[in-house]
């Protein structure tokens, strides 16, 4: 139990927390490991696209 004067202020955190969306370190962590996968899987994606499938029909022998 907070003592009184500290109240309001506990009263304005569960406010500003209901109306702004507020991220934990967990969830900032999540957040930037899930960037960085996606930005992996983004690139591995291009050049999946960019390079040929089979390289030896490029390469006269």
């Amino acid at each position: 139990m907070l003592p009184p004067i500290l109240r309001p202020i506990e009263q304005l955190i569960k406010f500003l927390g209901r109306h702004f969306f507020v991220k934990t370190a967990k969830g900032s962590l999540d957040g930037a490991l899930n960037d960085d996968l996606l930005l992996v899987c983004h690139e591995a994606n291009a050049e999946a696209a960019i390079l040929p499938k089979r390289l030896h029909r490029l390469i006269p022998d």
